[in-house]
């Protein structure tokens, strides 16, 4: 009889629940929380990181709310500076982006026969264009001041002076917003009343009938308008 050989039979541990069967309901829903909440703290620490480092990286601090572009046509009048009140207590305070516009304009003159010898009237126009570019100059400036006085940081706006010889207000404009495609149009209303709108037209009328923006006339704030 032939001796018999032992081989040694190794066998694994028996699992605590058989590949067949599932942990029970009590144990399953355990493990079903902790690995849910465990994604979740680890899922919200990263997205709160992307917050973080997103606000850090905007000047406003992340802010979803929409800024508007605004533009702001200013004269020189009383009217003007209601407008620049108005779009200080209404724009600047959410962050929005201003834009100055003055429009000048001047009358050149023609060589006359009537003139005296020697007159050059390229000259002469051309010390009409620098007094009044000097004179819108020094409007765009006063403007300037008056938001500062209002709080309106410079860093959220700019300023553009543009006109020429018999130029149009209205026209210049409009161009200026087809240039630059603000979101609002803002000026003033001198108040002149039905009759002289019908007589000599208005600015603000022309410009809420043609403009390709939303268009706000600040009305003047003192109690003698119609």
């Amino acid at each position: 009889m032939e001796p018999r050989i032992r081989v040694p039979f190794y066998t694994t541990p028996p699992a605590r629940y058989p590949p067949s069967r599932t942990p029970p309901p009590h144990i399953r829903e355990g493990i079903s929380n902790m690995s849910m909440a465990s994604y979740l703290a680890s899922f919200l620490g990263r997205d709160d990181k992307k917050r973080t480092a997103k606000a850090k990286a905007e000047p406003d601090g992340g802010s979803k709310l929409k800024k508007n572009h605004v533009m702001v046509a200013i004269d020189g009048s009383p009217s003007s500076d209601d407008v620049l009140k108005y779009c200080a207590q209404n724009y600047c305070k959410r962050n929005d982006r201003i834009t100055l516009v003055h429009t000048y304009t001047y009358s050149p003159v023609t060589d006359h026969p009537d003139f005296p010898l020697g007159v050059k009237t390229k000259e002469i126009n051309k010390l009409y264009k620098d007094y009044a570019e000097r004179k819108a100059n020094d409007v765009m400036q006063a403007a300037e001041k008056k938001l500062d006085e209002f709080g309106c940081p410079r860093s959220r706006r700019k300023s553009i002076v543009v006109g020429g010889a018999e130029t149009s207000a209205k026209q210049v404009l409009l161009g200026q917003v087809k240039v630059h495609h603000p979101d609002t149009l803002a000026c003033g209303s001198r108040g002149m009343g039905a009759m002289g709108r019908a007589v000599l037209g208005s600015v603000s009328d022309y410009l809420v009938h043609n403009a390709a923006c939303s268009v706000v006339v600040v009305k003047p704030s003192d109690a003698e308008w119609q």
